[in-house]
């Protein structure tokens, strides 16, 4: 009942833009009208003033410049070693700027270390708009839900759903940053309710019909696959960013709330990337059945498209971007813990910031064995592409060849035949 009655709140905000902004704009001419009158006529008078001042000028430099020449050279003169003074002034004071960046290098050096991770971070993260405790924010999320109404096919409606999660997750982050734990929640609650949207349309794709059909069902869920992981990446930069941002100054209290909030979106995410490779793993029985084909061959079905795609690219890279952020939120959050507020409490933060910083660190070597592997792999594949192809060539010029020959005994033999026949007559 509460989302109908929201979509019937967004429709009719969204009826009333067009009249809201027609009166606005009736509104605001009539004041630009009264605005511009006033001032084109202050410029108008101004600038008749200044009209005649310029011309009476004009006669009298002209004059001026008949009568005494050597004047504006002596003026312009004067201007240029000015301007040459002010030159050399300026670069002494970007000698002196640069000489003060030198000596404060160990500061500058900090801030590039914290504007680095920031950056890091940032990559991952969406603008949060409109947040809980914001009196528009059942508007702008029954915006979204009527959005998400209007999109029909099952594979955009994912992704639609995906993106309303991502915000949902800005959402959380601002207002656990801000210290409102109940906005915090209420976003928390927002986003589980996208994830869920996102898992019921993702088992509503069709995966049956033809082998053409079934193999396109199964490229769909890969790319969605990638992009779901890439939304669990996410979820884990920003309480990443959160840490880096307010270890040094939360409270025991907001600490455990934040440890509370992200270990129940965590949840959810994951939830989320086992049901999407349960999704994956029926969509590749299907095809099998249907192409009649092995699972070594669906195998590389699925590697090839992903290959297409650049899906397989996109995770070493998210790997090994991730392995990054870690080990440097971990580095700051250890700096800050020293005179945090909730030292004993971050203890437990750092443990599993390096929990997670070990596991990614060998998931980075393994993604290298794995891309090394793959890169031999291929080099095989297009030797052997290369030796058929040039045997099969091969192949078809023996076969050229023969037929040549076979041709020309033929011809040969018709030859003597008919020679033969000629003498017999004679």
């Amino acid at each position: 009942m509460k989302k109908i009655i929201g979509l019937l709140m967004a429709m009719l905000v969204v009826l009333s833009f067009p009249l809201a902004f027609a009166e606005t704009t009736e509104g605001t001419s009539v004041s630009i009208n009264a605005d511009a009158e006033v001032d084109v006529s202050g410029d108008v008078v101004e600038g008749s003033v200044e009209g005649e001042v310029t011309a009476e000028g004009s006669v009298d430099s002209d004059l001026e410049a008949v009568v005494d020449g050597s004047e504006l050279g002596s003026e312009t003169a004067a201007s240029e070693d000015e301007t040459e003074v002010e030159t050399e002034t300026e670069t002494e004071a970007e000698t002196d700027t640069e000489a003060d960046a030198t000596v404060s290098s160990e500061g500058s050096v900090e801030v590039t270390a914290e504007e680095e991770v920031e950056a890091i971070i940032e990559d991952d993260l969406v603008d949060a708009g409109i947040t809980p405790d914001s009196a528009l924010y059942a508007i702008d999320t029954a915006i979204d839900d009527l959005s998400l109404a209007l999109t029909f096919d099952e594979e955009a409606k994912v992704e639609k759903s995906l993106e309303i999660a991502e915000e949902r997750l800005s959402e959380t982050q601002e207002m656990v940053e801000e210290g409102d734990t109940e906005a915090a929640d209420e976003a928390q609650a927002g986003y589980e309710e996208a994830v869920t949207g996102a898992e019921e349309s993702l088992e509503e794709l069709e995966t049956d019909g033809t082998v053409e059909d079934s193999e396109d069902a199964l490229g769909t869920v890969s790319e969605l696959q990638d992009k779901i992981e890439g939304h669990a990446a996410k979820v884990a930069a920003v309480k990443d960013a959160i840490l880096l941002r307010k270890a040094g100054t939360m409270s025991e209290e907001q600490l455990a709330h934040l440890t509370a909030v992200f270990a129940k979106i965590k949840a959810k995410a994951l939830e989320m990337e086992t049901k999407t490779a349960q999704k994956k793993e029926k969509a590749k029985i299907k095809y099998k059945a249907l192409s009649g084909k092995t699972d070594e061959e669906v195998d590389a079905v699925i590697e090839e498209i992903e290959e297409k795609a650049g899906l397989a690219k996109s995770r070493v890279e998210r790997v090994e971007k991730e392995a990054k952020r870690i080990a440097k939120v971990t580095e700051k959050v250890k700096e800050k813990a020293k005179t945090s507020k909730a030292s004993a409490k971050l203890k437990g933060e750092i443990a599993d910031l390096e929990d997670r910083a070990v596991k990614s660190a060998k998931a980075v070597k393994e993604v290298k064995v794995l891309r090394e592997k793959a890169a031999k792999v291929k080099t095989v594949k297009e030797t052997v592409r290369a030796k058929v192809t040039s045997d099969t060539a091969v192949d078809t010029s023996l076969e050229t060849d023969s037929s040549d020959s076979s041709e020309g005994n033929l011809a040969g033999k018709e030859s003597r035949t008919k020679a033969s026949n000629g003498k017999s007559k004679k």
